[in-house]
């Protein structure tokens, strides 16, 4: 299909276009969609293949993403095109299967820009999208299956490009229910909430086991932001050749909270933080600076610490607790 305009309106469920099943599949090109109604994705497959270029794609419903594989799984791969979403629970990109957008400028107005639902992916390369949610956060990760069970493992990458958090509520990454990995390389990031993540349960699982395991990896990224997690969930950002300033775990909860660091990357401290986990490549600690702000460690978990305490550049320190 190409060099169409797809309109829909007063039509709840009327998804702009759809492939069903497996086997099912669509090409487009240079296709203008607009949806208003409630449940009305832009383009949306149930497990089939959709390949589409110069899309320019507008949702105004709840629950109407514009690139959703949503109930079914399926992939999407999308080049050179335009997104905007104004609806709650209406994202950019929405994936129980494995979506791929190159070159995608989109902002979500209500909702994150990319979800994932169970162990599934999205990537995003040479991008330019920002979000203003009124939940969770940008990239929102969940399962939301009601089980015990939360090693469901979910991906996603980030490559080039800019992401931006303007609401100043929530923040960039969100994980709950799930093991959740993402990658962000040579991104331009801009979090106007300060918070960079948040691994927390929410409404989805059983009570009590449904907390989030979330690894951030940051490769060529300047970031400010500080790192929330809860008692019952796990968090970790590993740095390559970047600079991270923010507070992790500062009210110290029982969760898990890792930091690594390579021997070119820098942590600047900005509140008192708590660690499980402290890898750092430059074993004089130099690359970690403080403005007189603690950084506390477990130390049956870092024994090359020798349960020692360290002055931090700045002013700080890093003692076991």
């Amino acid at each position: 299909m190409y060099d169409c305009n797809i309109t829909i309106v007063d039509a709840e469920g009327g998804n702009a276009l759809k492939t069903y099943e497996d086997g099912s599949s669509a090409y487009l090109y240079n296709l203008y969609i607009y949806a208003e109604s409630e449940f009305a994705h832009g383009i949306y497959t149930a497990g089939g293949y959709i390949y589409a270029s110069d899309l320019n794609v507008t949702t105004y419903g709840t629950s109407s993403s514009a690139i959703a594989t949503d109930t079914g799984g399926g992939i999407i791969e999308v080049y050179d095109s335009t997104a905007n979403t104004y609806g709650l629970k209406s994202a950019l990109l929405y994936s129980t299967g494995n979506i791929t957008a190159s070159n995608l400028q989109g902002t979500s107005n209500r909702s994150p820009a990319c979800v994932i639902d169970g162990s599934n992916n999205w990537t995003l390369s040479n991008s330019a999208v920002s979000a203003s949610p009124e939940e969770h956060g940008v990239f929102q990760t969940m399962s939301t299956v009601s089980s015990n069970d939360t090693s469901t493992e979910a991906l996603a990458w980030v490559i080039g490009g800019s992401v931006a958090e303007s609401g100043g509520t929530y923040g960039l990454i969100f994980a709950s229910n799930i093991i959740f990995n993402i990658y962000l390389d040579d991104v331009d990031i801009s979090i106007s909430s300060g918070i960079l993540a948040n691994s927390s349960a929410d409404d989805w699982g059983t009570s009590g086991s449904n907390g989030g395991t979330l690894n951030v990896h940051l490769t060529d990224i300047d970031v400010t932001g500080d790192v929330y997690v809860d008692s019952i969930s796990a968090v970790s950002i590993t740095l390559e050749s970047s600079t991270w300033s923010g507070a992790i775990n500062s009210n110290d909860t029982d969760g898990d909270a890792g930091v690594i660091l390579d021997s070119d990357s820098t942590w600047t401290v900005t509140g008192d933080s708590y660690l499980t986990i402290l890898v750092d490549g430059d074993d004089t600690l130099s690359n970690i600076e403080s403005d007189r702000y603690t950084v506390y460690y477990e130390s049956s978990s870092n024994s090359w610490l020798d349960n020692s305490t360290y002055s931090l550049s700045g002013g700080g320190s890093l003692i076991p607790s």
